[in-house]
């Protein structure tokens, strides 16, 4: 809108109260320098310039208040229609703003990660930890949904209780009983079967960091090395008691850590003929049961072990005569013992799951050595971490699975996994995807939706 056509006539008016006021102006100039010029003269004619000289100058203010009352007219005007108009976009941004309320509320959610300025900031490549901050905000982990079923050839009401990515997560291995299949998630191809005999099941196998190589413990008490690219398998030990854990590290790729139910340690590579005993787990001059080991991330001399023992033991290979540390809840009964230990992304805490209490968390760092824990996840079973830097607990609980923010008592996800019992729980190495599988006939994949927050019912407590 072209606003200066709607004032001319208070434009022509304006120019001519100023003229009005300049002719004044000039006119009272005029007479005060001829009064000046007759200084001389009489007293009566110094009255008379006197009185002129006021009249002039009450003609000349009363133009220019004529003149100011336009000007100010006029910017009234201009600030009506400067208010107009910032009234009018006021009302566009108000109803820009109301059409987004949704997403505002979602982002509030999530705030720890907003997807726009994320994405803007990939494209530029200002943004080299995009996938990393994605895979650990809420954003990811509050709209998990069930996105693959990969169903085995044969499964025959056979229980899948053990799954692991390989180190690059293409790649998802699990067993069934006496038998290892290898998928190729992201295609649904199952690209790898290694049958063994019928009367032997596997109990643990794990990826061994370089390509091609899974290592596995079984009933028959040994422990082997299966090669994929030439489908044959190498017997690395075998003694009289089962092993029922295995434990790699990446700086150490040739390296397997294995322990069991003679309470030994044993360090096997896969590079020589025979293991190498590290220690025997005693307590009060008593062997202990173990029954799960894992390796310290960050440090490639330390593990964990657990089993039949009240509290977690951490030692360093190069000097095993003593543990480093025990860990352990400071109202654990005599009848309760670790089932399962795990380290958190860098080695900073460890996650224990007790027979009957539920999930400890424990930070090495600040917590005492006597019995002292961060939280207790309560109702559920064995967990593990979740997130590049292990942001989350995820738990298994008969069907259903528990996510938790750590180190708070918000319950970020909880989802029916099975329908009868979650048995396995498994992380992508690189990416916020979550594999589970339990009775049902299928390895299920729960991916990072764009669809609606899943709602969640009521679920076990948190203690801090």
């Amino acid at each position: 809108m072209n606003f200066e056509s709607e004032v001319p006539d208070d434009t022509d008016q304006n120019l001519v109260d100023l003229a009005q006021a300049t002719t004044s102006q000039d006119n009272s100039s005029s007479l005060s320098y001829t009064d000046d010029a007759s200084r001389l003269h009489t007293e009566q004619n110094k009255n008379k310039r006197s009185i002129s000289k006021c009249q002039g100058q009450t003609s000349s203010d009363t133009s220019i208040e004529k003149s100011d009352e336009s000007l100010s007219k006029r910017q009234k005007l201009n600030e009506s229609v400067c208010n107009t108009s910032e009234k009018q976009e006021e009302t566009k941004d108000e109803d820009e703003t109301n059409k987004k309320v949704p997403y505002l509320k979602l982002r509030e959610k999530s705030s720890n990660w907003h997807i726009v300025p994320e994405v803007i900031n990939r494209q530029i490549g200002s943004n080299p930890l995009f996938k990393r901050r994605f895979y650990s905000s809420l954003y990811a982990v509050e709209r998990f949904q069930l996105m693959y079923k990969l169903y085995p050839c044969a499964l025959d009401d056979k229980i899948i209780d053990i799954l692991n990515f390989n180190h690059k997560g293409n790649l998802l291995m699990y067993a069934i009983n006496n038998e290892i299949s290898i998928w190729d998630w992201a295609k649904g191809k199952e690209s790898f079967i290694f049958p063994i005999d019928d009367d032997i099941f596997v109990l643990d196998a794990k990826w061994l960091p370089l390509d091609n190589y899974v290592a596995f413990s079984s009933t028959d008490n040994g422990i082997c090395l299966l090669d994929i690219e030439s489908d044959m398998s190498t017997k690395l030990l075998m003694q009289n008691e089962r092993f029922y854990k295995l434990a790699v590290h990446p700086e150490t790729p040739h390296v397997i850590l294995s322990t069991g139910t003679n309470s030994k340690v044993l360090s096997i590579d896969i590079r020589e003929s025979k293991p190498k005993e590290l220690l025997e787990v005693k307590e009060n001059s008593l062997n202990v049961l173990l029954s799960s080991i894992d390796s310290n991330p960050s440090n490639s001399n330390e593990f964990c072990v657990a089993g039949h023992s009240y509290c977690v033991m951490a030692y360093d290979r190069r000097k095993v005569s003593e543990p480093l540390y025990k860990l352990w809840p400071y109202d654990v009964d005599n009848d309760e013992f670790v089932t399962s230990a795990t380290y958190n992304y860098n080695g900073t805490e460890i996650l224990a799951s007790y027979n009957s209490k539920g999930l400890f968390l424990f930070d090495k760092l600040i917590t005492p050595l006597h019995g002292d824990y961060g939280h207790m996840y309560q109702n559920v079973f064995d967990g593990i971490f979740f997130g590049p830097k292990s942001e989350y607990i995820v738990a298994r609980s008969y069907h259903n699975i528990s996510i938790w923010k750590k180190n708070s008592e918000s319950v970020i996800q909880y989802i029916r996994g099975d329908r009868r019992s979650v048995t396995c729980l498994e992380s992508h190495p690189h990416i916020p995807i979550l594999a589970t599988s339990g009775f049902d006939d299928n390895v299920k994949l729960w991916v990072s939706s764009k669809g609606e927050l899943s709602v969640m019912g009521s679920v076990g407590k948190v203690r801090i």
